[in-house]
């Protein structure tokens, strides 16, 4: 009987110990919600807001398991506007890393492009206005194709509308969609081409070769940046 009293005490122990593993530790709702407050306040990524939300969740469901109702519904008034506020401020960081990010790229593409102006081999001016003027004729054709993809999308969409939506048809209008995306690409690329000749005469030789080839008219390369926007 001894025996089976000590063996009934060990498994009360054990349960005990195992339930109060299984809950967060809480004091008041106030004071916790403070702590959460204290977290919140370093949250600068998305891993870090999700472990404060992570630990206010498992503090709410200790209140409402080993309390009552009304301290977790305390504890989750006092805690959502925080967590609000930490996510407002993640997206806030995010917003800054995307633009620092952005501006490196630039910076990047920027350095990249006077290298390769620096190290172009150039012909005469004649020649290389040929090739500017090449560029700006491809981007229009560039352009005028891309217009024609962008009325059969229009057209496709009335029609996916009065079909009810045929899985065939959507995937189509997908495919239309990446086709006038590749030729932006095309477009932009092209631009640069004639834009990274203009540079590399202006640094060569220090001065404008469209207004040198061109002094009636703004700027050539200007219609082919006018054509990718």
């Amino acid at each position: 009987m001894k025996k089976i009293i000590n063996i009934l005490a060990l498994a009360v122990v054990v349960i005990a110990t195992t339930s109060c593993g299984s809950h967060t530790g809480v004091t008041t709702p106030m004071r916790d919600a403070q702590h959460i407050a204290y977290l919140a306040e370093t949250v600068t990524s998305e891993a870090e807001l999700r472990q404060v939300e992570k630990l206010a969740a498992e503090m709410e469901h200790t209140y409402r398991t080993s309390f009552n109702g009304a301290k977790a519904r305390e504890f989750k008034r006092l805690v959502e506007p925080i967590l609000n506020e930490a996510g407002d401020r993640r997206d806030m960081y995010r917003e800054a890393e995307e633009w620092l990010k952005g501006q490196q790229r630039l910076l990047r593409s920027t350095l990249d492009d006077l290298e390769r102006a620096w190290s172009m081999a150039l012909g005469t001016a004649e020649e290389e206005w040929a090739k500017i003027e090449a560029k700006l004729a491809e981007s229009l054709a560039l352009a005028d194709e891309a217009s024609e993809i962008e009325a059969r999308k229009e057209q496709l969409a009335m029609d996916i509308v009065e079909a009810g939506y045929p899985e065939a048809m959507l995937n189509e209008l997908g495919e239309l969609e990446k086709a006038i995306e590749a030729k932006a690409e095309q477009i932009e690329a092209v631009a640069k081409e004639a834009n990274i000749i203009v540079l590399a005469w202006q640094l060569q030789h220090g001065e404008d070769i469209i207004a040198l080839m061109n002094p009636q008219e703004d700027s050539a390369v200007a219609d082919i940046e006018n054509v990718e926007e």
